[in-house]
């Protein structure tokens, strides 16, 4: 093979490889920004949930302390097995 084409051919397949590792790393570069964001949401809606969850629950338990009535009907809920037929 003519040897000047021989350098051209090699020249062409480093440009090519140098290309291919570029994208490579801004394939991973934009991989790891959409991995964080999505880690991010994913926190702040379990933050959310969590943070409404315990809220509720908090409210609930509040609304039982002030209210002798509805505690004892709670009571008398738990108190007494349900009896329906299978």
């Amino acid at each position: 093979m003519d040897p000047q084409l021989q350098r051209h051919l090699d020249q062409m397949v480093r440009q090519a490889q140098h290309q291919a590792g570029q994208e490579l790393v801004v394939l991973f570069i934009i991989g790891a920004i959409s991995t964080l964001i999505t880690l991010w949401l994913l926190y702040w809606v379990i933050r959310v949930a969590v943070r409404d969850g315990f809220m509720d629950a908090n409210r609930d338990m509040r609304s039982t302390r002030r209210s002798p009535e509805l505690r004892d009907g709670l009571k008398e809920k738990i108190s007494t097995p349900d009896m329906r037929a299978d």
